[in-house]
């Protein structure tokens, strides 16, 4: 069976790209453009793995995303972020964070990072 990844991004290019990849690579796969509609699709999909923006629009960053969807289910999380990496990790210490990928991201870390978690 096919892991499951929930990717959120707000970019529409790179998301689509993402998107692109990670079907082309047998992943399932949902996307969402904002925490908001993240948070309402996790609890539906049920996914394996969260790719997911640190900064994101509306009411909730990445951070708090992965926090909300962890509360439920404990899935790993790799952050992507064009923002300082330090900070994002310092802000992240309490959570199950499997990889930290610098944007523009490197697909053979990406491909790495999720193979580390079959």
């Amino acid at each position: 069976m096919a892991q499951k990844v929930l990717l959120v991004e707000d970019d529409a290019d790179a998301r689509d790209a993402l998107a692109l990849l990670l079907s082309s690579q047998g992943y399932e796969l949902e996307t969402a453009a904002d925490g908001d509609a993240a948070i309402t699709k996790a609890i539906a999909f049920h996914p394996d793995v969260l790719i997911c923006d640190w900064l994101l629009p509306g009411s909730h960053d990445g951070v708090e995303v992965a926090r909300i969807i962890q509360g439920n289910s404990g899935v790993p999380v790799i952050f992507v972020t064009a923002h300082s990496l330090p900070d994002l990790r310092t802000k992240t210490q309490d959570l199950r964070v499997h990889a930290y990928l610098p944007k523009p991201i490197d697909v053979g870390r990406l491909k790495l990072a999720l193979a580390g978690l079959t």
